[in-house]
């Protein structure tokens, strides 16, 4: 019986960590946290669905601005936070959150629904030392509630405060 409830418990998490080193990392003393962009690669243009480079690119960058940080701001809020304007801006403060190997798994349909998700993997990286105290590998779901689970962008805005979630839950 235990095992059925943690089956259903893990099966409504919105991330899941495939791995992880170290599992409870001490984030504590770090008073300034840079958290990047989570770059979808905007030369999957075609794989995503777009008409070209640039619309995909837009897109990324919507997702990031207006979706993905908000949400780092709101989970990390009594964290001095320094959030990425651009996807190559260089880390500034004590602490840097930035994602490397991500790419998104399409598998919603319009018959049966499901969710897409984005694998990633994080790095929390202490700036002074240039030393990496923490690294996820996770995929993140398109979970979430609102009309905006419709379209492809909304489900992957999902995802990304899904993960959001997850960068918080190190603190």
């Amino acid at each position: 019986m235990l095992s059925a409830l943690l089956f259903l418990l893990s099966a409504c998490s919105n991330y899941q960590i495939k791995e992880e080193a170290p599992a409870r990392p001490d984030l504590s003393k770090y008073k300034t946290v840079f958290v990047g962009w989570i770059d979808m690669g905007s030369s999957n243009w075609k794989e995503m669905g777009y008409n070209n480079e640039s619309d995909w690119a837009r897109q990324i960058r919507e997702i990031n601005v207006d979706v993905f940080l908000p949400a780092v701001k709101q989970a990390l809020g009594n964290k001095n936070l320094v959030l990425a304007k651009t996807l190559n801006e260089r880390p500034a403060g004590d602490l840097a959150v930035v994602f490397s190997k991500t790419s998104i798994e399409r598998r919603w349909n319009g018959f049966s629904g499901g969710y897409d998700y984005i694998h990633t993997t994080v790095d929390f990286i202490d700036l002074r030392n240039k030393k990496n105290v923490y690294k996820g590998s996770i995929w993140s779901s398109s979970k979430g509630w609102g009309p905006q689970g419709w379209r492809f962008e909304g489900r992957l805005g999902f995802a990304t405060v899904n993960i959001a979630d997850y960068i918080a839950s190190k603190f």
